[in-house]
């Protein structure tokens, strides 16, 4: 059978954004990027086509798929939907303005912080990946989580709590950000109270969102 792959933007999907990759079977640790790559050399030895093309449509017609991207169709007996997820935004006014500072990806954009000091929302395994990597760039980095015990994985914070320029932040919740070209501080609301921490960037680590 023929096997087409239409990937909206990168082969490997969101793997490819992680700076380690310690629990993949097979691999005692392994950079996301060269795991991505790996998914996409052996899917392509097995006989897949992988075109880069964003589905707009999926219609079925007799027992056929028909699948419109901007520039073709194709026909097919069987569609898998496997379109991931994105980051799920903190849904306040600056999130519009993303050239200031703002990122939703450390490895993507953590080499333009080296020497700073930068915040990251949230508490989960992303956020604490997030402040390990960016730990090796960053003068400092802050995890601020808006409960009192993260959710992360125990190993992953033990590890981190080693770093000696890592601060935590509990029961706290980003209300705003401020500066004028770029970002220079950030007002918290931690028990009730307004907080405020001078930061070069924030970092959102707070889940993601399924595509469909």
């Amino acid at each position: 059978k023929n096997v087409l792959v239409l990937e909206k933007e990168t082969s490997g999907g969101q793997i490819i954004k992680a700076s380690c990759v310690e629990n993949y079977p097979g691999f005692t640790k392994v950079k996301g990027m060269a795991l991505g790559q790996a998914f996409y050399e052996q899917a392509s030895s097995l006989g897949a086509e992988l075109r880069y093309e964003n589905a707009l449509e999926i219609r079925k017609n007799r027992g056929l798929f028909f699948v419109k991207t901007e520039d073709n169709e194709y026909v097919g007996k069987t569609v898998i939907l496997a379109s991931g997820t994105h980051p799920r935004k903190l849904e306040i006014d600056e999130e519009k303005d993303l050239g200031k500072g703002l990122s939703y990806c450390a490895t993507c954009d953590g080499a333009f912080f080296k020497g700073k000091t930068v915040s990251i929302i949230g508490g989960g395994n992303t956020a604490i990946d997030d402040a390990f990597y960016l730990s090796d760039i960053c003068k400092h980095v802050y995890i601020i989580h808006r409960r009192d015990i993260l959710k992360a994985e125990p190993i992953k914070v033990a590890n981190l709590k080693t770093k000696d320029n890592v601060s935590f932040i509990y029961n706290a919740v980003l209300k705003e950000i401020k500066g004028k070209d770029a970002i220079e501080e950030i007002i918290l609301e931690q028990n009730k109270r307004e907080m405020l921490l001078k930061t070069d960037g924030v970092f959102i680590a707070i889940g993601s969102v399924p595509n469909t």
